[in-house]
């Protein structure tokens, strides 16, 4: 009888887990059992891009309904949280940048340009020079370049969303020379027509219509103008815990030679195209970067230069410069190459390939609630821009490495172990159910999952096993 009890109890159980499971649909703007919240999406391609959505509804015509982070609750429907990401400091080998650290290198056959991201003096006597402790920036403050990283939790097939807030990314200006310029990296909450990061043929860039960054009306006859990465956001992409593919990046673009189709600007935008797979803790996240340079040093006295504050790379800076471009490129904790065809003017002249090579992340220290850490990982992009006035082609690469050390997985604990969580994950699976339903009929022993017995009695029971149930439609309560 007690059998007979135990098996009704748990298909009653069990069919409610599967049909709750079935129902939840991230996006809807309903919170479902397994959801911790849902704000909804955007609509991303079609004539509605940019309007806001229901997944399942018929709003976004022509397009899909996507969920975007960055609200406090993630794409997948999760509680988001951030992880500060300090760069380590770029260090010069030639016209390039270090393996390991961080910044941008620009290379054209005019000029090649490496910019290492550090930290610089913010105020004081030596305003703009690069430092590399307080002592070194008297009468001010020696700032790091750092972004932030908003992350969900963890999903079942083991990914993590993430993005970057425009506003989180704080890159001090790169002096270049002595006093000879000053570049600038800048975080872009970007827009394309449509929203979209590719056309409809998988590899060719969409069309860019972020203003400050785009001329014209770019969008005329196409989708309308819409965030790519949500509103506010300069970075979405995902983690792997279980390991990625397409980790590996090519962007190339033919500039047009002597006089070939692509030689008028615009006329032959990149193709991107991906391979390869990476192990856990690869990522791929599609990111915009702003690259601003000005002549002469990063502090200056002329507003249409600098900005009322007298700073290059700072939120008063006016637009323009010497150069003034932005991209939205995905970047990799694998490998990124980037290659102009037919440079300059120049029938089968190639610039580049030009390489940079990432790290991935420790999905443990991402998941190490107050003390999550992005350190040790690194992500890496490279990409081009053909006819630029001045400069001509350039081939570019970028890289973000975090500094610091990852925390002890001692100090990761994020759940309270609950019924039926015998494995003290933090979260009680399907297969820990039915362990403790063995256990219940005598065909496991209670070691395999003292977890199951709450009350301490010795055995577990049915309400345990309900108990159970119930924590895997929720979650164990948090820490």
């Amino acid at each position: 009888m007690r059998k007979a009890l135990v098996a009704v109890a748990v298909s009653v159980v069990m069919l409610g887990w599967g049909i709750n499971k079935a129902m939840a649909v991230c996006g809807d703007g309903t919170v479902d059992s397994g959801e911790d919240c849902d704000l909804g999406g955007s609509c991303v391609g079609g004539s509605a891009a940019g309007t806001a959505c229901h997944v399942g509804d018929a709003t976004c015509t022509g397009g899909t309904c996507t969920t975007f982070g960055g609200k406090g609750c993630a794409a997948n429907c999760t509680t988001e949280h951030d992880i500060l990401y300090t760069l380590v400091p770029g260090v010069l080998d030639g016209l390039n940048v270090a393996p390991g650290t961080s910044g941008v290198a620009i290379a054209s056959d005019f000029l090649s340009i490496p910019l290492p991201l550090g930290p610089a003096c913010n105020g004081g006597d030596n305003a703009g020079a690069t430092c590399a402790t307080q002592d070194d920036c008297p009468g001010g403050t020696c700032v790091p370049s750092q972004q932030i990283l908003t992350v969900g939790k963890k999903s079942a097939d083991g990914t993590i969303p993430v993005v970057v807030k425009a506003s989180t990314v704080k890159f001090p200006g790169i002096p270049v020379g002595s006093g000879l310029a000053c570049g600038c990296i800048h975080g872009i909450s970007s827009k394309t027509c449509g929203g979209t990061f590719f056309e409809p043929d998988g590899h060719t860039l969409s069309t860019n219509c972020t203003p400050g960054f785009s001329t014209g009306d770019p969008c005329a006859g196409k989708a309308p103008c819409a965030f790519v990465h949500g509103d506010g956001n300069t970075a979405a992409g995902t983690i792997g815990c279980n390991g990625l593919s397409n980790t590996d990046i090519s962007f190339e673009q033919d500039s047009g030679g002597s006089g070939g189709a692509c030689a008028a600007p615009n006329s032959c935008p990149a193709i991107v195209s991906f391979s390869g797979s990476g192990g856990p803790g690869s990522a791929v996240i599609f990111q915009t970067l702003g690259i601003t340079a000005a002549l002469g040093n990063c502090v200056g006295s002329d507003p249409s230069v600098y900005g009322p504050d007298g700073v290059f790379c700072t939120d008063d800076d006016p637009s323009g410069g010497i150069i003034a471009v932005a991209g939205t490129l995905p970047v990799t904790t694998g490998t990124a190459t980037a290659v102009v065809h037919n440079a300059n003017g120049s029938d089968g002249t190639d610039l580049g390939p030009v390489t940079a090579t990432g790290a991935p992340f420790s999905c443990t220290a991402i998941e190490c609630g107050a003390n999550s850490s992005a350190a040790g990982a690194g992500v890496v992009g490279a990409f081009s821009f053909v006819h630029l006035d001045t400069v001509g082609d350039v081939a570019v690469t970028a890289q973000l490495f975090a500094a610091g050390t990852p925390p002890d997985p001692s100090t990761c604990v994020e759940h309270i172990a609950c019924t039926g969580d015998c494995d003290g994950s933090g979260e009680v699976t399907v297969d820990e159910l039915i362990t403790m339903v063995n256990i219940d009929l005598g065909t496991s022993p209670l070691s395999a999952c003292p977890a199951g017995d709450a009350d301490g009695s010795g055995d577990i029971t049915i309400n345990e096993i309900i108990q159970a149930v119930n924590f895997a439609l929720t979650s164990c309560p948090a820490a």
